[in-house]
């Protein structure tokens, strides 16, 4: 550990002399000092993975699946680290190939598949890594297949305790048609120990679900993971269309399979009820019901059930909604929203900045409160600046002590109260209500590059990045969802010490026709952002476009691998984490975004050879612009997703680890095909001007060995 950090800090150090003060174009076209990093580099990564591979580096382990007859499912072969790229992995069921998906950075290759028949099938992935694409490593694993019957999920600890109740409850489900996976939730280990107890007790072999696989992907932090993860598994089981219904544990019942959905059984019952000749008909009716529901659902309606079951939520009728990524176009609306107000402003910033944007809205807020409307202000302690060990943040500083605006600081932080989990579970919502009948769920932040137009600002070749403003979404909202932002903004002030609010009773009267949801992410409490970006992804049956500019965890980023793989179009629109003029050099900028910028990219490098198009931004021309290169390329901090032109998502939640485990999200998804098509449609004028990355061309090559080295010293506790 400590020759590692050695080594670590010494590379560090030495990027730290190269790339400082060093020319982008000199640098670009290969000499220098970071010209010779980057060669030793490549020349050090490509021995070191061909010894790895020269060692056995191969799979990990092959994961089992649970599918419904007729479901496509993802097979899946988690790869082990320090495997090459771009190696092919054939899978094939019962000793028929039934696709092939290849190895990248992503710790897993992935093979969609549609099961046809029910029953226990075993699955081999290969590994063709050997000379002439010979066999290097295989991973075999288990799919079982369901029919429309029940399924209960079994916890797999079950099987170290006594084995007669055990084995009465488990025949007395199949006797009576109920079929049972089984699923670890501790140490994946003990899968292999799992299947042969199975056998030894004389139970019928079955599928044993690894929950716990994924947490190997990011840092907990020392937090348990093991109950959400349990549950983002039967939400995707059942969205994937199995029947599962109950959940069999031991002597106590927990709430884990109520939150999921399921019913919960216990041994002792089970026996107890089959002994009396308890038939156990509620979960073949809850099967059947599940069933019918299931394939009723087609087309569209098929996404939007997707949806329901991942995220526990509804759509709900009667809104108007308005998208905007022109960022002077949208501070006017906020503006215009804010000087009608004639009760309450409640608004939420995770950064809020000096500026000509911060200028303006303290004016109106400070306007509003003389004519006796009700402000109230909630900004992140940390990402702020406000109430961090002490400090005020300036444009707070003008606010406090006005008549009529009130402030609070979300999750402070002080010194005697620092710990890790509480610097990563920030409050990242960016919200603005308005007289709890007018609403913003967005990605911007309050500061001049989100709310500043491109045209608004003059840009020359020694503009600072940090003055060239980015592109953004909001959703202005009005109906009845504005009554549950107004309900949670309250509840969040009164966690972070604010005086209890009174809201309205009753939600605000319709005001269009439009149906959306709000999917709220509380920390490290659930995954719910994701579980919606999943839930699209693998709803997706045409288009999916994404647009964002932040790493994407590994469950999304095998999502889109799959979504390619089963000929959907995935078009990612992305831009520069450190703004980069036409000809690809940087705009003057922190040294960190740069690194940044190179990790971001690094995490395309898989979906790229997956068949994803990446287009990078470049802002609209204007005359202000007169840096040389052609059109400026900005960074975008946009959280934007639209799938077939029917479903859109926008709102604060990015596509990585960060805004999936630990910070609080809120994202409003819109299920309108004229508001999602014409969303659509805008993209595709932003893709028609955009950059598109050309894995093959000389300008990415260029930058490959800087997107290796930035991948593997970037902190993980920053982006884990």
């Amino acid at each position: 550990m400590a020759e590692a950090r050695a080594l670590t800090d010494r590379l560090l150090a030495l990027i730290a002399e190269v790339w400082p003060g060093r020319d982008a174009t000199a640098a670009a076209d290969g000499d220098g000092a970071l010209a010779e990093l980057t060669a030793w580099v490549e020349r050090g990564l490509s021995g070191w993975l061909a010894e790895r591979l020269m060692l056995g580096a191969g799979f990990e382990r092959g994961l089992d699946r649970v599918a419904a007859v007729g479901h496509p499912i993802e097979l899946i072969a988690r790869i082990e680290p320090g495997t090459p790229g771009g190696l092919e992995v054939e899978f094939a069921i019962d000793g028929a190939i039934v696709g092939r998906g290849r190895t990248s950075d992503l710790p897993a290759a992935v093979c969609t598949y549609t099961p046809i028949a029910p029953g226990l099938h075993q699955v081999v992935a290969t590994l063709r890594g050997g000379p002439d694409g010979a066999p290097a490593a295989h991973a075999v694993s288990w799919l079982q297949v369901v029919g429309d019957g029940p399924l209960v999920v079994a916890d797999a600890r079950l099987l170290d305790g006594e084995a007669g109740p055990l084995v009465t409850a488990v025949r007395g489900l199949g006797a009576a048609g109920v079929e049972l996976a089984w699923a670890e939730v501790q140490d994946l280990e003990q899968i292999a120990a799992r299947r042969e107890r199975l056998a030894a007790l004389g139970l019928p072999p079955a599928a044993i679900l690894a929950v716990g696989a994924r947490a190997r992907d990011f840092a907990s932090l020392g937090l348990d993971f093991g109950p959400v993860n349990a549950r983002l598994l039967v939400r995707r089981l059942r969205a994937a269309g199995v029947p599962l219904v109950a959940a069999l544990a031991a002597a106590t019942a927990t709430d884990g399979a109520a939150a999921a959905g399921l019913s919960a059984l216990t041994v002792p019952e089970v026996v107890v009820r089959l002994a009396a000749g308890d038939p156990l008909a509620e979960l073949t009716a809850a099967a059947a019901a599940f069933v019918a529901a299931r394939d009723r659902a087609r087309g569209p309606a098929a996404l939007h059930r997707r949806l329901d079951l991942m995220t526990g939520t509804r759509a709900v009728g009667g809104h108007a909604v308005e998208l905007e990524l022109d960022n002077r176009v949208a501070r006017a609306a906020l503006f215009a929203d804010l000087e009608a107000a004639t009760r309450s402003i409640h608004l939420q910033f995770y950064i809020l900045k000096a500026g000509r944007f911060a200028t303006e809205l303290v004016a109106r807020l400070r306007a509003r409160a003389a004519a006796g409307v009700a402000v109230r202000l909630v900004v992140d302690a940390l990402y702020a600046g406000h109430e961090l060990l002490g400090r005020e943040n300036p444009v707070v500083a003008e606010l406090t002590g006005v008549p009529g605006i009130e402030i609070v600081a979300s999750d402070p932080v002080t010194l005697g109260a620092v710990d890790r989990v509480g610097l990563k579970q920030r409050d990242h919502r960016k919200l603005a209500i308005i007289d709890d009948q007018v609403a913003y769920v967005t990605g911007r932040n309050g500061a001049d590059e989100y709310y500043l137009g491109f045209d608004e600002v003059a840009i020359d070749d020694a503009t600072p990045h940090d003055a060239i403003p980015w592109l953004d979404a909001h959703a202005r909202l009005r109906g009845p969802l504005v009554g549950e932002l107004a309900r949670r903004f309250a509840a969040n002030w009164l966690r972070n010490g604010g005086p209890a609010l009174v809201t309205e009773p009753d939600p605000p009267a319709p005001a269009g026709a439009v149906a959306a949801r709000l999917v709220w992410h509380d920390g490290v409490d659930d995954a719910l952002a994701m579980a919606s970006y999943d839930a699209l992804f693998a709803g997706a049956t045409s288009r999916i476009i994404v647009v964002n500019d932040f790493p994407i965890i590994t469950d999304l980023a095998l999502r889109l691998v799959a979504a390619a793989q089963r000929g959907v179009v995935v078009d990612i629109v992305t831009g520069s984490a450190l703004a980069r003029r036409g000809d690809g050099t940087f705009f003057p900028g922190p040294r960190h975004r740069e690194v940044f910028e190179y990790l971001v990219k690094h995490c395309y490098e898989a979906l790229l050879a997956a068949g994803v198009r990446v287009w990078e931004v470049t802002a609209p021309p204007s005359p202000a612009h007169t840096a040389t290169g052609g059109p400026i390329r900005p960074y975008v901090h946009a959280k934007v997703v639209v799938v077939d032109g029917a479903v859109a998502s926008v709102g604060t939640a990015n596509l990585d680890v960060t805004a999936s485990h630990w910070e609080r999200e809120v994202n409003l998804v819109i299920e309108d095909p004229a508001i999602a098509g014409a969303l659509t449609a805008t993209l595709d004028d932003v893709i028609a001007r955009a950059v598109r990355i050309d894995p093959d061309g000389p300008a990415w090559r260029r930058e490959a060995a800087r997107r290796a080295l930035a991948a593997r010293l970037w902190p993980d506790r920053l982006y884990s």
